[in-house]
């Protein structure tokens, strides 16, 4: 399977030290997982005892109405800004050339 994997990673443009340095951690990391016990001494957190927001946008004068609203419900409130500066400044990618595309890797 590491074969297969390799030849198809190395078909498609990735350099060889991404591969094997890939491969490499991922095994070790399945070693390492199926030696170590899991342990059951610290318990994942009941969705019961997570805390709920509301998330509001905040506008000045009404917004301090919810919080008190909140604070009776024992809920916490988050405000959401809503001019944002995205709408003006925009980032614009510089295309490279074709030749420049070798050993990139995208991450998604």
């Amino acid at each position: 399977n590491i074969s297969i994997i390799s030849e198809i990673l190395s078909s498609n443009g990735y350099p060889a030290n991404f591969i094997f340095n890939t491969i490499t951690s991922r095994v070790k990391r399945l070693i390492h997982n199926q030696s170590v016990p899991p342990s059951t001494s610290s318990p994942l957190p009941s969705p019961s005892s997570t805390q709920a927001f509301f998330v509001i946008p905040y506008i000045k004068g009404v917004s301090e109405h919810f919080r008190d609203i909140a604070c009776k419900l024992n809920k916490s409130l988050a405000h959401v800004v809503l001019n944002k500066l995205n709408c003006f400044i925009k980032t614009h990618k510089d295309s490279l050339p074709l030749d420049c595309h070798t050993n990139v890797v995208y991450k998604m």
